[in-house]
């Protein structure tokens, strides 16, 4: 399983420290860190889609962007450690669970995309392909008259 984009299993090992030993996942004790990889390498495809979608050029590289997405994505895969355990509980309004909360902070991650942040970051737009330049863009000519009149 190829390592996660943003964030990393010892950013949410030190979230969910409860479920590690030693802030370490063990292959003994559920969530693995394989289930802690593969949480990680989903949160970063939900957010490589919502970059995608607002038009920038992926992978991103910006060392201050990737340590926001690392933030969003370590969340977001705590969020499902914490839903993984048999334990986990609810109030009546599912607003006070850990998970929730970890989901909440995940879930800020698109408006700060669509934001514009990574624009501001000097994070690059993707490159338009070059069939796609015109794409929407309407030529008229102008016509004349015998007389040079324009219609």
């Amino acid at each position: 399983m190829s390592n996660p984009t943003y964030g990393s299993v010892d950013d949410v090992a030190a979230l969910v420290a409860h479920m590690t030993i030693d802030r370490t996942f063990t292959s003994d004790r559920s969530p693995t860190e394989t289930d802690i990889t593969r949480w990680l390498n989903e949160r970063c495809a939900q957010l490589d889609s919502l970059i995608a979608a607002q038009g920038y050029d992926l992978p991103i590289t910006n060392e201050t962007a990737l340590t926001v997405l690392g933030r969003y994505a370590n969340n977001g895969a705590a969020g499902d450690a914490e839903l993984s355990l048999l334990a986990g509980g609810s109030d009546e309004d599912d607003e006070n669970t850990r998970e929730s909360r970890f989901y909440a902070i995940f879930n800020e991650a698109a408006a700060w995309i669509a934001s514009g942040a990574l624009r501001a970051l000097g994070v690059p737009l993707a490159p338009v392909p070059s069939d796609e330049v015109s794409s929407g863009l309407f030529f008229f000519g102008v016509a004349r008259s015998a007389r040079g009149n324009r219609w």
